[in-house]
């Protein structure tokens, strides 16, 4: 999935002239594209900052736990925005989306001691599925989530998702790749 940096449409608006050049963004702890003790803070922090720099401008990241991230964002006049951010329609009416920054591959975490075998998200309606609170996961997973025709488990971080797979809580746990890996 393509992440984007999300922008606050009126908070952009409202802080055009940005005090001391410096611009607030709000993230969380995501290895490795974002964290408060990573390398620069993470790849994904590097390069918006980058970006920012080249036009003149500080980029100023606040860690949090994600559902704050994104209030804060929403309605701290402090923050202009947070990221990263997989595209989600429903997030337009109070965001934008900067032009893609980079990719993370989604998938799923599984035991290897009972592997599951799957063609479509159809198929996976017997098990229950570990999501993190109020991240954008793929369109057709979130709507079959909210529809309640996939069982949905939802935990405050991908660490504690694991480890609800691990405890066999969850058959299957929605995360990026990278971050497995990390």
């Amino acid at each position: 999935m393509t992440v984007c940096l999300m922008l606050l449409i009126a908070g952009m608006q409202a802080n055009l002239a940005f005090a001391d050049n410096k611009v607030y963004l709000t993230s969380l702890d995501w290895p490795p594209y974002t964290g408060e003790s990573l390398p620069g803070q993470g790849a994904s922090v590097a390069v918006a900052k980058a970006v920012f720099a080249e036009a003149g401008l500080e980029l100023v990241v606040d860690f949090y736990p994600w559902k704050r991230a994104v209030n804060l964002a929403k309605n701290d006049e402090k923050y202009v925005g947070y990221f990263p951010e997989y595209y989600s329609a429903d997030l337009e009416q109070d965001f934008i989306f900067s032009e893609p920054m980079g990719n993370g591959p989604l998938g799923f975490a599984q035991r290897k001691d009972n592997p599951v075998t799957w063609q479509s998200l159809s198929d996976l309606k017997p098990f229950k599925i570990g999501t993190v609170s109020g991240y954008v996961n793929t369109t057709e997973f979130d709507q079959m989530a909210e529809a309640g025709t996939i069982k949905v488990d939802s935990s405050g971080d991908d660490v504690k998702n694991l480890l609800k797979l691990n405890a066999k809580r969850v058959k299957l746990a929605v995360i990026d790749k990278y971050t497995l890996h990390e």
